[in-house]
């Protein structure tokens, strides 16, 4: 018999920030993206993102790095049976916006590992 193999993905979820294989990861996550006017300037400048429930600052980019939403991640996104006092469910999202991690310095991304050859 041959062995299982077992494959983790390494992604980032751009809506939070939390890294890893996305079945792994926590089933709290940021809601949905909106628009906000800023308190200073906002007729020469673009609304901000934010979140919905949380109105933290929504993730973006910024000299091509990501700049993740800040504060923990606001509403469950699956698992509903899990809920607890105080804790909310997402509206419409169940799952989070995985995109695959590249480290800024790709020789530090342990995940990256080649199978051996035998």
């Amino acid at each position: 018999k041959e062995p299982i193999r077992v494959v983790f993905s390494n992604q980032v979820c751009q809506d939070c920030g939390q890294k890893g294989d996305e079945r792994l990861i926590s089933d709290f996550c940021h809601e949905a993206k909106s628009e906000v006017e800023r308190k200073f300037f906002s007729s020469y400048l673009p609304k901000k993102s934010v979140c919905s429930s949380c109105q933290e600052d929504w993730s973006r980019k910024i000299f091509g790095r990501w700049s993740f939403t800040e504060g923990l991640p606001c509403v469950r996104i699956r698992n509903r049976k899990d809920i607890k006092q105080g804790e909310s469910m997402a509206r419409g999202k169940t799952m989070h916006d995985m995109v695959e991690y590249k480290p800024f310095f790709g020789f530090l991304n342990c995940a990256e590992s080649k199978p051996r050859e035998e």
